[in-house]
């Protein structure tokens, strides 16, 4: 898996399956967000220095890209994505709003002794 640091609070995750990139920013925080592709999107939460979903094109095997904006268990195309719902602020959530934290599992298989298994994920 590649990682690659866009920016702000922004990242692009690359796997077999797919890319992710995480708030997508827009030029309130000062300088221009980078041209990539992904195949998902997600997005924290809906200020523009996280939201600029339109910022990010799709691939070829995806023209356009999915957008996870809220909690919940998504699967496309072989990645997993878990949203959780939280506060953006410490006053729970009187300030800033809810936001979403988000896992990301890129991983679909491995082989052990020429079999494929599902790997166990440990909380």
């Amino acid at each position: 898996m590649d990682i690659t640091y866009l920016g702000h609070s922004s990242f692009k995750l690359k796997g077999k399956q797919g890319i992710v990139v995480t708030d997508p920013f827009d030029k309130s925080v000062g300088f221009s967000f980078p041209s990539v592709s992904a195949d998902i999107v997600t997005v924290s939460h809906g200020h523009g220095d996280h939201n600029n979903a339109k910022g990010v094109s799709g691939t070829t095997a995806r023209p356009e890209p999915w957008i996870v904006t809220t909690a919940g268990e998504y699967e496309i195309a072989g990645i997993s994505v878990f949203g959780y719902e939280t506060f953006h602020d410490g006053t729970k959530g009187s300030e800033r709003g809810k936001n979403v934290v988000y896992k990301i599992v890129l991983l679909s298989q491995c082989t052990t002794r020429q079999k494929a298994m599902q790997p166990t994920l440990m909380s």
